[in-house]
């Protein structure tokens, strides 16, 4: 949502953005989970890193656990089966 709350953002990204809503028998998250958290590092400055219980499904993302800037993250293959039953389990 944030591009939508951004016309600048929104205007320059409009033709490669998409928005999802769910509606009636829609296979979205039927409520939403916290999946980071903002955390101050050493140096001071605040991250979103992986939730703890997040890590346990889906692992710390090969050692990174940041989810600054939602920048694409892979699930290590040890992972796929349970994040695969997690996200499956909340639609």
């Amino acid at each position: 949502m944030f591009h939508v709350r951004h016309p600048n953002v929104f205007a320059r990204d409009r033709r490669k953005l998409l928005v999802i809503k769910g509606g009636k028998g829609s296979r979205l998250f039927k409520k939403a989970h916290l999946i980071g958290e903002k955390r101050r590092l050493k140096s001071g400055s605040l991250w979103q890193l992986i939730t703890p219980q997040m890590a346990k499904i889906f692992g710390n993302f090969r050692g990174v656990g940041s989810l600054q800037r939602s920048t694409p993250r892979w699930v290590e293959a040890r992972f796929i089966a349970k994040a695969k039953m997690f996200i499956e389990s909340c639609r």
